[in-house]
């Protein structure tokens, strides 16, 4: 990590900044690595807030800009309903409510075996390059579904 800062701050001054903060709000203990350290969660819940986000965006879609206090709480309502039910249809049915990508169940698998391999072998440089190859994959699965629906 210090290498890396190293050589950030030594190509241009602009990085300098970026280094500055990385150090002071993520090694310097802003906020404790369990925070912001996604090895425990691996398996158990999802990696990014995609789903937060999507939430928001259907949320803009159902609301104006400024609805009044009776119809957000209307909508709220009404979300609360619709998230009890899908649970129980989990719950009951043993399926989750949202179709999960076959991709990322088989990037979730690859990435639960690679941390069970680390725990038992304690080879960081092989858990490194494991992970590593499994970020470039789903980023690569992610331009690509961009690109498919840019082309629409």
């Amino acid at each position: 990590m210090e290498l890396i800062i190293d050589t950030l701050s030594n190509t241009d001054d602009k990085y300098i900044k970026l280094t500055d903060y990385v150090i002071t709000t993520y090694i310097s203990g802003k906020f404790d690595i369990q925070f912001w350290n996604l090895y425990d969660t691996i398996g158990v819940r999802p990696h990014t807030n995609n789903h937060v986000e999507e939430w928001h965006r259907v949320q803009n879609s159902k609301l104006s800009t400024h609805p009044n206090i009776w119809m957000w709480v209307k909508n709220m309502q009404k979300e609360e309903e619709d998230a009890r039910y899908n649970r129980e249809q989990e719950l009951f049915q043993g399926l989750p409510s949202k179709k999960i990508a076959k991709s990322s169940i088989i990037l979730e698998e690859q990435l639960i075996a690679a941390k069970q391999r680390y725990e038992i072998t304690k080879d960081i440089e092989s858990y490194k390059r494991s992970t590593r190859r499994k970020a470039y994959c789903s980023l690569h699965e992610h331009e690509k579904s961009n690109n498919d629906t840019d082309s629409d």
